[in-house]
């Protein structure tokens, strides 16, 4: 038999063994996340028209068509939200250079259009327009964030495959249309924090206002993010 270190019931080795391999458990876990949210500081090139599959390319269609429709093709910020499980939603702001005015538009379905497509007697779907006007300093904030934004965009370290969750399609008017996208960020992350604003945007849209006007709290928010991804 070997003989025990002094000082050292064999139950406590096995409890420290335990605790050892619970502190490693946890130190693994916590490692995988922060990279996971640190591989999420950035957006993703968009996926282009070779990479889509036929039904990709059908559902994407079907939101230009439907979700799309009566908003200007030039926007100053587009942002198309399709979630796996509940209806597509479209934020888009936009500037009208010959009555200099700025608007902040929101546009969802009555029906999921991906969920509409598999029933049996699809339905008509209908558009919700929400338009609000902004104030030119809110404008220049809110574009100057996600054109920091779209800056940012490069290819993933590692590729991550994900079924459930939302995918955010961003589209920026800076000489010409820059893309990108993320996929259901850590909430913790960059562009974790870059979807929590355009929510809070899309939030106050829906306000009973003429107008959508940014809290203090907001507008902090978005200049420190701003920074953050120079």
């Amino acid at each position: 038999m070997r003989p025990v270190q002094a000082g050292l019931h064999p139950g406590s080795l096995c409890k420290m063994n335990h605790q050892m391999s619970k502190f490693i458990v946890l130190t693994s876990i916590l490692l995988f996340l922060f990279q996971g949210a640190k591989a999420q500081d950035h957006l993703e090139p968009s996926t282009s028209l070779f990479g889509l599959y036929d039904f990709e390319y059908k559902y994407e269609s079907q939101i230009r068509d439907i979700l799309l429709k009566g908003l200007s093709d030039s926007p100053e910020v587009q942002i198309v939200i399709t979630p796996s499980f509940g209806k597509e939603i479209i934020l888009q702001l936009e500037h009208d250079r010959a009555n200099q005015t700025f608007t902040l538009i929101t546009q969802t379905g009555s029906l999921s259009i991906w969920d509409n497509n598999y029933e049996d007697n699809p339905k008509k779907i209908t558009v919700n327009r929400i338009e609000k006007e902004l104030s030119e300093e809110a404008f220049t904030s809110i574009k100057g964030l996600y054109k920091s934004a779209i800056m940012t965009v490069r290819y993933p370290d590692e590729n991550f495959l994900g079924l459930d969750g939302i995918t955010y399609q961003f589209a920026v008017s800076d000489y010409g249309i820059k893309t990108g996208q993320i996929w259901s960020p850590y909430e913790e992350s960059k562009m974790g924090k870059l979807v929590d604003i355009t929510h809070k945007l899309i939030e106050l849209s829906e306000k009973r206002k003429k107008s959508v006007e940014l809290g203090s709290e907001l507008i902090s928010e978005i200049e420190k993010l701003t920074f953050e991804l120079q």
